[in-house]
């Protein structure tokens, strides 16, 4: 496995606005960043849940149809192509007013909200099709991997639970390099995937 594209991968993804970090941010805007701990609990189970079923589905595709990994190889790349556009063109975008206003802050609506967030779940199949099922597929990597992904995901929404207000202001006033780099880190990541 290449540690550095795929932990770059994990952290682009984890770290960049999404349903979660910007519900996280908004929870902890309103009822401090402990307020929100039920929700942040109820998204990270959520989570490590769901990465490893991506993992587990990837290991069964890859072992009745290994030609497929080629296949979810290149789907994940584009992906991360996809995911590269929308954070290069965001800084040339209006920032909605309403981005990630959602109500409630208690462990069932962060296990709701991760459940039907395709960002993480895109990013989930992608992580073990492009870095992990090409090279083993082995449990204990599967668990490894699942269990980073989830570390880096609380270290992303615990920055914008604290720092949500700051990183807001910072997103606005530089949103157009903040958006290409991260652009630019996902480019990186694809091209990697497929070389």
């Amino acid at each position: 496995m290449e540690l550095s594209p795929m932990l770059l991968y994990m952290v682009t993804t984890m770290i960049t606005p999404g349903p979660n970090n910007l519900s996280m941010m908004y929870l902890s805007a309103q009822h401090g960043f402990r307020g929100a701990l039920r929700f942040f609990a109820g998204s990270a189970s959520a989570l490590l849940v769901k990465v490893l079923l991506c993992g587990g589905l990837n290991v069964v595709l890859a072992d009745l149809l290994p030609p497929l990994v080629q296949w979810l190889k290149w789907l994940g790349a584009a992906y991360m192509l996809y995911l590269a556009w929308n954070m290069g063109m965001s800084g040339f975008r209006k920032p909605s007013e309403n981005a990630g206003k959602k109500n409630g802050a208690g462990f069932l609506s962060g296990v709701a909200l991760q459940c039907l967030n395709m960002k993480s779940w895109v990013s989930s199949l992608s992580l073990f099709a492009v870095y992990v099922v090409p090279h083993t597929t082995a449990f204990s990597a599967i668990v490894l991997v699942s269990l980073v992904f989830v570390a880096i995901m609380a270290v992303a929404s615990t920055i914008w639970g604290c720092f949500g207000s700051m990183m807001r202001s910072f997103c606005n006033t530089y949103r157009k390099p903040f958006g290409l780099v991260m652009a630019a880190s996902l480019v990186y990541c694809a091209v990697t995937a497929v070389l």
